[in-house]
């Protein structure tokens, strides 16, 4: 018979001793109030992307600690994702993956940010404007990159030529 914990295991990818991202917050928040409603307790640990964020995965997966993860923020090629799905364990991403090395079939979320930059900067060029600067979130982040490709499509739909200047992270 297989153990339960009753447990899911969140890790805020974040920087520094607190997260200061409202976004973690809320998420938080609806997290631990759908947890609650099913009985489950609620591990949550913050680590900084990268190496030591791995481990931490690592650990929760050898160590059984959590009967499932949510994984927040999919970045490109996130060894996360690819650790966890190694392993058959748990889990349900808020995110797309782009790993095709790997049977990257797994249940996720995600909102559709493509369509909504396309929408926005459609939007822009309809009020007249043909110098659209675009401010996101680092490139390494999955939904970044899908915005990204909104709003080039949408200025090459226009005749508007990209000018990766523009861009800033």
């Amino acid at each position: 018979q297989k153990q339960r914990t009753d447990t899911l295991g969140f890790i805020i990818p974040t920087h520094g001793p607190r997260f200061s991202d409202p976004f973690f917050s809320e998420l938080l928040t609806g997290i631990g109030n759908a947890a609650a409603e099913e009985d489950y307790d609620l591990l949550v640990s913050t680590r900084a992307p990268g190496p030591e964020e791995l481990q931490v995965y690592a650990r929760m997966v050898r160590e059984r600690r959590v009967d499932g993860l949510l994984v927040v923020r999919t970045r490109q090629q996130d060894q996360r994702i690819r650790c966890l799905i190694k392993h058959d364990f748990p889990f349900v991403a808020f995110g797309r993956s782009d790993l095709v090395d790997t049977k990257a079939d797994f249940p996720y979320l995600d909102v559709d940010g493509k369509s909504g930059m396309r929408q926005l900067t459609q939007h822009l060029i309809d009020l007249g404007h043909r110098c659209i600067a675009y401010v996101c979130a680092p490139m390494g982040l999955m939904f970044a990159s899908h915005r990204l490709e909104g709003y080039k499509e949408t200025l090459e739909d226009n005749g508007i030529p990209f000018d990766k200047a523009l861009v800033v992270a």
